[in-house]
Protein backbone atom coordinates (compact mmCIF):
# COMPACT_ATOMS: atom_id res chain seq x y z
CA UNK A 1 0.00 0.00 0.00
CA UNK A 2 1.14 3.51 -0.72
CA UNK A 3 1.99 5.75 2.02
CA UNK A 4 1.82 2.85 4.59
CA UNK A 5 5.44 1.87 5.71
CA UNK A 6 7.43 3.08 8.28
CA UNK A 7 4.50 4.41 10.55
CA UNK A 8 4.86 5.60 14.22
CA UNK A 9 1.89 3.63 15.87
CA UNK A 10 1.00 3.88 19.47
CA UNK A 11 -1.65 1.60 21.06
CA UNK A 12 -3.30 2.17 24.05
CA UNK A 13 -4.49 -1.30 25.95
CA UNK A 14 -4.03 -1.57 29.68
CA UNK A 15 -6.10 -5.03 30.78
CA UNK A 16 -7.40 -7.10 31.91
CA UNK A 17 -5.36 -10.16 30.37
CA UNK A 18 -8.10 -11.77 27.83
CA UNK A 19 -8.85 -8.22 26.67
CA UNK A 20 -4.91 -7.57 25.69
CA UNK A 21 -4.98 -11.00 24.42
CA UNK A 22 -8.09 -10.44 22.12
CA UNK A 23 -7.00 -6.75 21.41
CA UNK A 24 -3.26 -8.07 19.59
CA UNK A 25 -4.88 -9.06 16.80
CA UNK A 26 -4.70 -5.91 15.95
CA UNK A 27 -0.74 -6.43 15.70
CA UNK A 28 -0.50 -8.57 12.30
CA UNK A 29 -3.21 -6.43 10.75
CA UNK A 30 -0.72 -3.26 11.28
CA UNK A 31 1.66 -6.20 9.76
CA UNK A 32 -0.47 -6.23 6.78
CA UNK A 33 -1.31 -2.55 6.06
CA UNK A 34 1.56 -0.42 7.25
CA UNK A 35 4.31 -3.07 6.31
CA UNK A 36 7.51 -1.88 8.43
CA UNK A 37 5.70 0.28 11.30
CA UNK A 38 7.04 0.97 15.00
CA UNK A 39 4.87 -0.29 17.41
CA UNK A 40 4.40 1.48 20.53
CA UNK A 41 1.94 -0.16 23.08
CA UNK A 42 0.93 1.34 26.20
CA UNK A 43 0.26 -1.38 28.70
CA UNK A 44 -0.69 -2.08 32.57
CA UNK A 45 1.86 -3.37 34.48
CA UNK A 46 0.22 -7.49 35.04
CA UNK A 47 0.26 -7.29 30.87
CA UNK A 48 4.00 -6.35 31.02
CA UNK A 49 5.40 -9.75 30.55
CA UNK A 50 3.31 -10.86 27.92
CA UNK A 51 3.78 -7.08 25.68
CA UNK A 52 7.15 -7.59 26.35
CA UNK A 53 7.33 -11.26 24.82
CA UNK A 54 5.95 -10.08 21.11
CA UNK A 55 8.97 -8.85 18.64
CA UNK A 56 6.29 -7.23 16.42
CA UNK A 57 6.08 -4.65 18.91
CA UNK A 58 9.04 -2.51 19.51
CA UNK A 59 7.93 -0.37 22.71
CA UNK A 60 6.27 -0.65 25.93
CA UNK A 61 4.49 2.36 27.84
CA UNK A 62 4.13 0.46 31.53
CA UNK A 63 1.53 2.48 32.80
CA UNK A 64 0.42 2.10 36.91
CA UNK A 65 -3.29 0.23 35.98
CA UNK A 66 -3.71 -0.20 39.77
CA UNK A 67 -3.37 3.25 40.74
CA UNK A 68 -4.90 5.27 37.66
CA UNK A 69 -8.06 2.64 37.87
CA UNK A 70 -8.85 1.73 41.36
CA UNK A 71 -6.85 5.03 43.86
CA UNK A 72 -8.04 8.03 44.67
CA UNK A 73 -8.31 11.04 42.33
CA UNK A 74 -4.64 12.01 43.63
CA UNK A 75 -3.02 9.34 42.64
CA UNK A 76 -5.10 8.54 39.16
CA UNK A 77 -3.53 12.57 38.79
CA UNK A 78 0.03 11.60 39.75
CA UNK A 79 -0.39 8.84 37.04
CA UNK A 80 -2.22 10.39 34.17
CA UNK A 81 0.91 13.30 34.65
CA UNK A 82 3.75 11.43 34.75
CA UNK A 83 2.47 10.05 31.07
CA UNK A 84 1.65 13.71 29.74
CA UNK A 85 5.39 14.33 30.65
CA UNK A 86 6.67 11.15 28.94
CA UNK A 87 4.72 11.50 25.65
CA UNK A 88 5.05 15.41 25.50
CA UNK A 89 5.61 16.33 22.03
CA UNK A 90 5.65 12.66 20.77
CA UNK A 91 4.82 12.45 17.26
CA UNK A 92 2.66 9.27 15.81
CA UNK A 93 1.00 8.54 12.54
CA UNK A 94 -1.57 6.44 14.54
CA UNK A 95 -2.47 6.37 17.63
CA UNK A 96 -5.25 4.13 18.85
CA UNK A 97 -7.14 4.07 21.99
CA UNK A 98 -8.68 0.63 22.37
CA UNK A 99 -11.64 1.53 23.84
CA UNK A 100 -15.38 2.64 24.29
CA UNK A 101 -14.93 5.10 27.90
CA UNK A 102 -13.74 8.65 26.24
CA UNK A 103 -11.36 9.17 29.59
CA UNK A 104 -8.70 7.25 28.04
CA UNK A 105 -8.33 9.67 25.49
CA UNK A 106 -6.69 11.88 28.83
CA UNK A 107 -3.62 9.43 28.57
CA UNK A 108 -2.41 10.37 24.78
CA UNK A 109 -3.07 14.09 25.36
CA UNK A 110 0.10 15.48 25.20
CA UNK A 111 0.95 13.31 22.17
CA UNK A 112 0.60 14.24 18.72
CA UNK A 113 -1.47 11.92 16.57
CA UNK A 114 -1.84 12.65 13.07
CA UNK A 115 -4.75 10.03 13.04
CA UNK A 116 -6.40 8.80 16.06
CA UNK A 117 -9.13 5.94 16.52
CA UNK A 118 -10.96 4.86 18.83
CA UNK A 119 -14.53 3.00 20.11
CA UNK A 120 -15.89 6.61 21.16
CA UNK A 121 -18.61 6.90 17.96
CA UNK A 122 -21.88 5.84 17.45
CA UNK A 123 -21.21 4.70 13.38
CA UNK A 124 -19.90 1.53 12.60
CA UNK A 125 -16.64 2.84 12.13
CA UNK A 126 -16.11 3.99 15.59
CA UNK A 127 -18.45 1.48 18.01
CA UNK A 128 -17.02 -1.75 19.45
CA UNK A 129 -20.41 -4.02 18.68
CA UNK A 130 -21.04 -6.32 21.75
CA UNK A 131 -22.55 -9.23 19.38
CA UNK A 132 -19.23 -9.61 17.27
CA UNK A 133 -15.77 -11.13 17.82
CA UNK A 134 -13.82 -8.66 19.81
CA UNK A 135 -10.62 -8.91 17.74
CA UNK A 136 -12.09 -8.48 14.72
CA UNK A 137 -13.49 -5.68 16.33
CA UNK A 138 -9.96 -4.61 17.24
CA UNK A 139 -8.41 -5.12 13.71
CA UNK A 140 -11.07 -2.71 12.28
CA UNK A 141 -9.33 0.12 13.89
CA UNK A 142 -6.62 -0.66 11.90
CA UNK A 143 -8.28 -1.63 8.42
CA UNK A 144 -11.35 0.16 8.03
CA UNK A 145 -13.06 -2.53 6.37
CA UNK A 146 -16.59 -3.79 6.71
CA UNK A 147 -17.75 -6.43 8.34
CA UNK A 148 -18.48 -8.97 5.40
CA UNK A 149 -14.63 -8.04 4.19
CA UNK A 150 -13.00 -9.15 7.62
CA UNK A 151 -10.21 -11.84 7.69
CA UNK A 152 -10.03 -14.49 10.34
CA UNK A 153 -7.75 -13.40 13.15
CA UNK A 154 -4.88 -14.17 13.84
CA UNK A 155 -2.44 -13.24 16.61
CA UNK A 156 1.23 -12.64 16.94
CA UNK A 157 4.49 -15.11 18.03
CA UNK A 158 5.54 -14.82 21.34
CA UNK A 159 8.90 -15.08 22.39
CA UNK A 160 9.18 -17.20 25.27
CA UNK A 161 11.48 -18.08 28.11
CA UNK A 162 10.21 -19.99 30.52
CA UNK A 163 11.10 -20.09 34.25
CA UNK A 164 14.04 -22.09 35.49
CA UNK A 165 13.02 -25.53 36.37
CA UNK A 166 9.97 -25.37 34.83
CA UNK A 167 10.23 -28.30 32.45
CA UNK A 168 11.13 -30.40 35.28
CA UNK A 169 7.85 -29.92 37.26
CA UNK A 170 5.03 -31.73 34.82
CA UNK A 171 6.77 -33.06 31.54
CA UNK A 172 6.55 -36.97 31.52
CA UNK A 173 7.89 -38.67 28.12
CA UNK A 174 5.35 -40.52 26.77
CA UNK A 175 2.20 -39.21 28.87
CA UNK A 176 -0.61 -36.96 27.77
CA UNK A 177 -1.13 -33.78 29.89
CA UNK A 178 -4.16 -31.55 30.35
CA UNK A 179 -3.86 -28.50 31.77
CA UNK A 180 -6.98 -27.01 34.30
CA UNK A 181 -7.87 -23.25 34.81
CA UNK A 182 -10.00 -23.67 37.47
CA UNK A 183 -10.20 -19.85 39.03
CA UNK A 184 -9.46 -16.39 37.45
CA UNK A 185 -12.52 -14.38 36.19
CA UNK A 186 -11.07 -11.83 38.17
CA UNK A 187 -9.52 -8.15 36.80
CA UNK A 188 -8.82 -4.75 38.41
CA UNK A 189 -12.24 -3.98 38.31
CA UNK A 190 -14.81 -6.49 38.86
CA UNK A 191 -14.81 -9.89 40.38
CA UNK A 192 -17.32 -12.13 38.29
CA UNK A 193 -18.05 -15.34 40.03
CA UNK A 194 -20.47 -15.98 37.94
CA UNK A 195 -18.20 -17.08 34.77
CA UNK A 196 -16.96 -19.45 36.65
CA UNK A 197 -17.48 -23.15 36.61
CA UNK A 198 -17.48 -24.61 40.02
CA UNK A 199 -14.54 -25.52 41.23
CA UNK A 200 -15.85 -29.02 42.51
CA UNK A 201 -16.25 -30.01 38.57
CA UNK A 202 -13.05 -29.12 37.94
CA UNK A 203 -11.64 -31.62 40.86
CA UNK A 204 -14.00 -34.66 39.35
CA UNK A 205 -12.58 -34.21 35.97
CA UNK A 206 -9.09 -34.08 37.10
CA UNK A 207 -9.39 -37.12 38.77
CA UNK A 208 -11.21 -39.09 36.11
CA UNK A 209 -8.27 -38.09 33.91
CA UNK A 210 -6.17 -38.73 36.18
CA UNK A 211 -7.37 -42.50 36.43
CA UNK A 212 -6.61 -42.83 32.90
CA UNK A 213 -2.99 -42.21 33.52
CA UNK A 214 -3.34 -38.42 32.53
CA UNK A 215 -1.08 -35.79 33.70
CA UNK A 216 -3.49 -32.95 35.11
CA UNK A 217 -1.86 -29.52 35.83
CA UNK A 218 -3.79 -27.02 37.69
CA UNK A 219 -2.56 -23.40 36.84
CA UNK A 220 -3.71 -19.48 38.08
CA UNK A 221 -2.31 -16.41 39.35
CA UNK A 222 -1.72 -16.25 43.42
CA UNK A 223 -5.43 -15.21 43.98
CA UNK A 224 -6.55 -18.50 42.28
CA UNK A 225 -4.80 -20.37 45.87
CA UNK A 226 -8.36 -20.16 47.44
CA UNK A 227 -8.42 -23.35 44.69
CA UNK A 228 -5.81 -25.12 45.60
CA UNK A 229 -7.47 -26.92 48.84
CA UNK A 230 -9.71 -28.63 46.99
CA UNK A 231 -7.44 -30.59 44.80
CA UNK A 232 -5.80 -31.51 48.64
CA UNK A 233 -6.53 -35.36 47.66
CA UNK A 234 -6.04 -35.38 44.06
CA UNK A 235 -2.57 -36.22 42.48
CA UNK A 236 -2.53 -33.05 40.34
CA UNK A 237 0.63 -30.80 39.01
CA UNK A 238 -0.34 -27.47 41.63
CA UNK A 239 1.42 -24.53 39.47
CA UNK A 240 -1.14 -22.15 41.11
CA UNK A 241 0.90 -18.90 41.35
CA UNK A 242 4.03 -20.39 40.54
CA UNK A 243 4.10 -19.27 37.05
CA UNK A 244 4.47 -15.94 34.72
CA UNK A 245 2.23 -15.20 31.93
CA UNK A 246 4.42 -16.28 30.05
CA UNK A 247 5.02 -19.53 31.75
CA UNK A 248 1.53 -20.26 31.36
CA UNK A 249 1.96 -19.84 27.54
CA UNK A 250 5.29 -22.14 27.63
CA UNK A 251 3.30 -24.57 29.83
CA UNK A 252 0.25 -24.86 27.11
CA UNK A 253 2.80 -25.49 23.83
CA UNK A 254 4.12 -28.41 26.33
CA UNK A 255 0.54 -30.01 26.75
CA UNK A 256 -2.38 -31.49 25.09
CA UNK A 257 -5.25 -30.13 25.65
CA UNK A 258 -6.53 -27.14 28.18
CA UNK A 259 -9.77 -26.45 30.38
CA UNK A 260 -11.26 -23.20 31.25
CA UNK A 261 -14.19 -21.21 31.69
CA UNK A 262 -13.76 -17.62 30.55
CA UNK A 263 -10.93 -15.65 32.08
CA UNK A 264 -7.55 -14.37 31.09
CA UNK A 265 -6.14 -17.89 30.97
CA UNK A 266 -8.49 -19.28 28.46
CA UNK A 267 -7.86 -16.12 25.77
CA UNK A 268 -4.13 -16.86 26.37
CA UNK A 269 -3.88 -19.93 24.78
CA UNK A 270 -4.79 -18.39 21.34
CA UNK A 271 -1.16 -17.59 21.60
CA UNK A 272 -0.12 -20.88 22.16
CA UNK A 273 -2.16 -22.97 19.85
CA UNK A 274 -3.38 -25.42 22.79
CA UNK A 275 -6.56 -27.37 21.15
CA UNK A 276 -9.28 -25.96 24.42
CA UNK A 277 -12.92 -26.68 25.92
CA UNK A 278 -13.86 -23.18 26.95
CA UNK A 279 -16.34 -23.33 29.08
CA UNK A 280 -19.28 -20.51 28.84
CA UNK A 281 -22.57 -19.67 30.67
CA UNK A 282 -23.89 -15.95 31.10
CA UNK A 283 -21.42 -14.66 27.95
CA UNK A 284 -22.12 -15.77 24.25
CA UNK A 285 -18.98 -17.78 23.21
CA UNK A 286 -18.83 -16.16 20.28
CA UNK A 287 -18.09 -13.01 20.81
CA UNK A 288 -14.71 -14.12 22.90
CA UNK A 289 -13.89 -17.25 20.41
CA UNK A 290 -12.89 -16.97 16.54
CA UNK A 291 -14.51 -19.28 14.06
CA UNK A 292 -10.63 -20.36 13.08
CA UNK A 293 -9.42 -20.84 16.66
CA UNK A 294 -8.45 -24.11 17.95
CA UNK A 295 -11.31 -23.96 20.23
CA UNK A 296 -14.16 -26.00 21.29
CA UNK A 297 -16.87 -23.60 23.28
CA UNK A 298 -19.13 -25.33 25.23
CA UNK A 299 -22.00 -22.89 26.36
CA UNK A 300 -24.08 -23.83 29.14
CA UNK A 301 -26.44 -20.93 28.62
CA UNK A 302 -27.31 -21.53 25.43
CA UNK A 303 -30.92 -22.59 26.13
CA UNK A 304 -31.31 -20.03 29.19
CA UNK A 305 -33.54 -17.12 28.34
CA UNK A 306 -31.71 -15.36 31.16
CA UNK A 307 -28.61 -15.95 28.83
CA UNK A 308 -26.42 -13.62 27.52
CA UNK A 309 -26.24 -11.53 30.84
CA UNK A 310 -23.15 -9.27 29.76
CA UNK A 311 -23.48 -6.08 28.59
CA UNK A 312 -19.62 -5.80 28.23
CA UNK A 313 -18.50 -4.35 31.39
CA UNK A 314 -21.31 -6.07 33.88
CA UNK A 315 -23.24 -9.03 34.63
CA UNK A 316 -26.77 -8.95 36.03
CA UNK A 317 -26.93 -9.93 39.39
CA UNK A 318 -27.03 -13.84 39.75
CA UNK A 319 -26.05 -15.84 42.74
CA UNK A 320 -27.32 -19.23 40.89
CA UNK A 321 -25.29 -19.37 37.87
CA UNK A 322 -27.32 -21.99 36.52
CA UNK A 323 -25.74 -21.34 33.21
CA UNK A 324 -22.35 -22.63 34.39
CA UNK A 325 -23.97 -25.65 36.59
CA UNK A 326 -25.58 -27.21 33.53
CA UNK A 327 -22.24 -28.24 32.04
CA UNK A 328 -22.32 -31.90 33.35
CA UNK A 329 -18.34 -32.54 34.26
CA UNK A 330 -18.87 -36.53 32.75
CA UNK A 331 -19.75 -34.81 29.44
CA UNK A 332 -16.35 -32.53 29.46
CA UNK A 333 -14.44 -35.85 30.52
CA UNK A 334 -15.63 -38.10 27.91
CA UNK A 335 -14.72 -34.85 25.46
CA UNK A 336 -11.36 -34.86 26.53
CA UNK A 337 -10.87 -38.65 26.21
CA UNK A 338 -11.88 -38.06 22.66
CA UNK A 339 -10.04 -35.28 21.83
CA UNK A 340 -6.96 -37.02 23.31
Amino acid sequence: MKNKSKKKILIVKLGAIGDVVMSLAMINEIDKNYPGARITWMAGKIVEPLINSIPKIDEMIIINDSDLLTSNSIKRFIVLFKMWIKLFGKRYDLIITAYKDKRYNLLTSSAVGKVKKDFFGRVRQSTLSLGRYHSLEYMRLINDTDDWQMRAATFPECHIIPSPNLKNTFLKPGTKCVAIAPGGSKNLLSNTDVRRWPVENYVQVAKELINRQITVIIIGAESDSWTSEYFENTPVVNLIGKTSITDVIYIYKNCNLLISHDTGLLHLAKLSGIYTIALFGPVDPRWMVGKNENIKSIWGGEDLYCAPCYNGKTFAECDNNVCMKNIDPESITNLVIKSL
